[in-house]
């Protein structure tokens, strides 16, 4: 199942809308307070774009590229001045890459290939144009070609110090001087279910991994992540549109099926020689999982954090790349299970900073390593708060000199939450204190710091206000300049629903959250049907305050007439790791998760809202949601639309699967009783209507279309005539393309199934 963090990210930007460029001029529309479907998905958007600044590499300075009068340039802006001025002309570098446009990249997981590759002190880059790199020195005259067509690449990394490119193509792994010098293998690939250098489906989707190697601090070696997939089972994914193309086919391991080896190799890149790889020593008996890999400061080692199968327990190991002979720094176990962690930090060469599960909340934690780094000396120490939720480390510092808080040992800034918050801020902690360093009322703040952490990029907004752009001193927390704003005419023209907030005591500890949506004026005796829009996946958030997307999907139910209800149960993110760990065997339960309590009590005290007219509609975790509900609870929901869902868990990958819900065949009542298949086959569920809406891609690599097939053959042998099924050829997860149609479905079997009484 997609990380949430970027799962509702994909899905709103397929399904909300087209979206211009920062340069592109806003289109001329009328200021209608009305929405249509044809407005809300495909006419012009109703919020302006926002320059898509970042900091550069090792500086105090903002980028971005904008194109202006056909060229391509790449812009800086200085936050002290507010000067813009142009780095690049990037048009220029095509003479470079003549002709047809070359084989190209590919991304790794749902990443495409980022245009510009800087080095760590932002001195140099690596640009891609027209399909091919190209090396460019700010500091100097050197512009050269690094590529020349072949076979597509993947994964392009600038070395430290920005001698080499390396990237993997036709199996190989390649490394190629930015100076001078031809490309060369410095890993060769074999087996092509071997993979050396890339990555496979399951690792970037549910670890989060990024890369397949992973440069050393000195540039001269590379450890690589090799998978071994020859045992993975594969899934066919046919043309459905053309019979006469032969199929393809992924691998895909099911939930207790049989996962790809995972090794480490380190190779030089020193020298005109071909070596032979060194092999890592993980552990005995070889971890399940390689979670994350770090090099030490100096090069003289690695640390890797692996998970077993359960993922209940992480070891970090540091290996010697010479040798490949590997020790054991730590180890972390849960009762549950570990999220995938961030990768570790080294603040000096033996202080390693690493984030460390706990019941409390989400605690970062050091470890000061001996001097060989092989052994931690005083072993796990706490660095933030048990009152946290942290969701990123953006700065840390040990010692001397002091950063932006002032003077002091231990200093970090977070961007976290407290727990239950619906906002999202910037958070410092210096020798003990937590400060709020960033804060605007209510408004969820995404942060981005500069290379000294004395400014900071912020994206502001709530439920109700899109997102502004801004410039801030992170000392003070002062607004420096404002440098976009999402906010329009059109926007506040919108007849916009009022919102309502609040939560329901689930017991044991949990609540949910919730947050409806209504229309701003509600005639006495009114009764209106109510759409319960989810997606309530572990460690999700929904009902969180900030503008999201899908402001005018759901502004346009409102007009038609409903209310909207969006809930963040049991299991869901932002109130801390106990609060999630409640979900354990319980994947898609409604009842477990809190909805149908979260209804009832948003009904009871709004008597224009009619319970007996409740629907669901939700996307893959969400959908899965909604088939559990039409299976399940028909007494509070009267129908509902699931796009992509689960239906069995048995049909979902390992790695996200069997964190929550354990190994298929020692498990196997908890799969039974979270299967919509197994409970359509119940006689309980012959007298129950089934007014479900079943949505999916046939070329689905994430949640395959085998999920809703079998869930249709359940509910044809139960003999259902209230449910109906339609799917989209050759679209994926996120129905790319038919955005329009999946929402225009969806209003209609509302309309059909909620508004009569």
């Amino acid at each position: 199942m997609p990380r949430p963090c970027w799962l509702l990210l994909l899905l709103l930007g397929l399904a909300y809308g087209p979206m211009l460029r920062a340069d592109d001029p806003p289109q001329a529309q009328a200021l209608d307070s009305r929405l249509t479907l044809e407005r809300v998905f495909g006419g012009p958007p109703v919020t302006a774009p926002l320059p898509d600044w970042s900091w550069r590499p090792g500086h105090s300075q903002l980028v971005r590229v904008v194109t202006r009068e056909k060229r391509d340039l790449l812009l800086a802006h200085d936050p002290t001045s507010g000067a813009e001025t142009t780095l690049l002309d990037l048009t220029e570098f095509e003479a470079l890459v003549p002709g047809a446009a070359g084989a190209g990249e590919r991304g790794l997981g749902r990443g495409g290939p980022a245009r510009l590759l800087w080095t760590e002190d932002g001195r140099a880059l690596c640009a891609l144009v027209k399909g091919e790199r190209v090396w460019v020195d700010l500091a100097g005259p050197a512009r050269r070609r690094l590529t020349a067509g072949g076979a597509k690449r993947s994964d392009v990394q600038v070395a430290p110090g920005g001698g080499h490119i390396s990237y993997e193509a036709d199996g190989h792994l390649w490394a190629v001087p930015t100076v001078e010098g031809p490309p060369a293998i410095v890993l060769r690939g074999g087996d092509p279910d071997v993979l050396r250098g890339t990555l496979d489906w399951l690792y970037p989707e549910e670890l989060g991994i990024e890369h397949a190697s992973w440069w050393s601090p000195d540039g001269k070696h590379l450890v690589v992540l090799e998978l071994d997939e020859r045992e993975v089972p594969r899934y066919p994914v046919p043309d459905s549109l053309d019979p006469a193309t032969p199929s393809e086919s992924m691998r895909y391991p099911y939930a207790g099926q049989t996962n790809p080896k995972a090794a480490l190799l380190v190779v030089s890149v020193a020298g005109a020689v071909e070596r032979a790889p060194v092999r890592l020593d993980l552990g005995t008996p070889a971890p399940e999982y390689v979670a994350r890999v770090a090099w030490m400061p100096d090069a003289a080692r690695i640390v890797v954090l692996t998970l077993d199968r359960a993922q209940r327990t992480l070891v970090a190991r540091s290996c010697d790349p010479a040798t490949g002979a590997g020790t054991t720094l730590f180890t972390q176990q849960d009762r549950a299970w570990i999220d995938p962690p961030p990768t570790p930090r080294f603040l000096a060469p033996r202080e390693m900073l690493c984030r460390r599960n706990s019941i409390g909340a989400e605690v970062w934690t050091w470890a000061h390593l001996d001097p060989a780094g092989t052994a931690v000396v005083d072993g796990i120490q706490d660095e933030t708060p048990v009152d946290l939720v942290a969701h990123d480390l953006l700065h840390a510092h040990m010692g001397r000199p002091p950063g932006p808080l002032g003077a002091g040992l231990g200093e970090i800034l977070v961007e976290g939450a407290v727990p239950g918050e619906r906002r999202r801020g910037l958070w410092g902690r210096n020798v003990g204190r937590l400060t709020e360093v960033l804060a605007e009322g209510r408004d969820s703040l995404d942060v981005a710091l500069d290379a000294t952490s004395s400014w900071a990029l912020v994206r502001r907004s709530t439920t109700a206000t899109p997102t502004v752009l801004e410039l801030r001193r992170v000392a003070d927390g002062a607004l420096v300049r404002t440098l976009g704003d999402a906010r329009t005419p059109a926007y506040d023209a919108l007849d916009l629903p009022a919102v309502e907030e609040g939560e329901t005591d689930l017991g044991e500890g949990a609540r949910a959250l919730w947050r409806l949506f209504k229309p701003r004026q509600i005639a006495p005796g009114t009764r209106l049907p109510m759409i319960l829009s989810v997606y309530g996946g572990p460690g999700s958030r929904t009902v969180e305050d900030r503008f999201g997307g899908g402001a005018t999907w759901t502004a346009l139910l409102v007009q038609r007439g409903f209310a909207v209800l969006q809930v963040d149960g049991r299991g869901t993110g932002g109130q801390g790791p106990a609060h999630e760990r409640l979900l354990r065997g319980r994947l898609a339960d409604v009842d477990w998760a809190g909805l149908p309590q979260a209804i009832a009590d948003v009904a009871r005290a709004r008597p224009w809202i009619d319970p007996a007219r409740v629907g669901i509609w939700g996307w893959s975790y969400g959908g899965s949601l909604a088939c559990d509900a039409l299976t399940r609870r028909p007494d509070v929901f009267r129908c509902g639309v699931a796009v992509a869902p689960v239906t069995d868990w048995r049909l979902y990958d390992t790695i996200y699967t069997e964190r929550y819900m354990g190994l298929p065949d020692q498990e196997k009542a908890a799969y039974d009783a979270t299967s919509s298949v197994e409970r359509a086959k119940t006689a309980a569920f012959k007298g129950c209507p089934c007014r479900l809406l079943l949505l999916h891609g046939l070329a689905d690599d994430n949640v395959h279309p085998v999920n809703t097939l079998r869930l249709v053959e359940a509910l044809l042998a139960a003999e259902k005539t209230e449910f109906s099924w339609h799917l989209y050829a050759n679209r994926g997860h996120g129905l790319g393309g038919a955005g329009r149609d999946v929402h225009r479905r969806a209003l209609e079997w509302f309309e059909r199934h909620l508004k009569s009484p």
